[in-house]
């Protein structure tokens, strides 16, 4: 008689462990991000789990083209508008997020630079 009580309660206890323990299923991931003085306010790692919604919603006090490594996502961002990069993060990683072309009106975002854009902070993918 005692034994089926026990082994419940060593079901229950496994449940309760695999479930504290797992990753949960994804999420959506909203950040809103501004550059402002050619620098990223605020915190400058971000983040999300492997198989999140993610999305990066950018403004600028100036033109500026914004590249998420790692994930090959590369857009414009105009003053007083708000650009999203919207991607599933399925990579695992730590990624630069990397501004090129400050001011650049015509979109050649390398015209003005001579050693490379500016980074502005990390992405971090961690596992589930």
């Amino acid at each position: 008689m005692i034994k089926k009580p026990m082994a419940i309660l060593a079901l229950a206890a496994v449940g309760l462990l695999t479930a504290a323990c797992g990753g949960g299923d994804p999420e959506s991931v909203s950040i809103d991000l501004e550059v402002r003085g050619r620098q990223l306010v605020g915190n400058d790692v971000l983040s999300a789990k492997k198989g999140d919604t993610v999305a990066l919603n950018w403004t600028s006090d100036e033109s500026v083209t914004i590249h998420l490594h790692g994930y090959n996502i590369e857009e414009t961002v105009t003053p007083g508008e708000t650009t999203t990069f919207a991607f599933t993060a399925d990579a695992e990683g730590h990624f630069m997020i990397e501004a090129h072309g400050f001011g650049a009106a015509d979109g050649d975002h390398h015209a003005e630079e001579e050693d490379g854009g500016v980074t502005l902070g990390y992405f971090d993918v961690l596992p589930r």
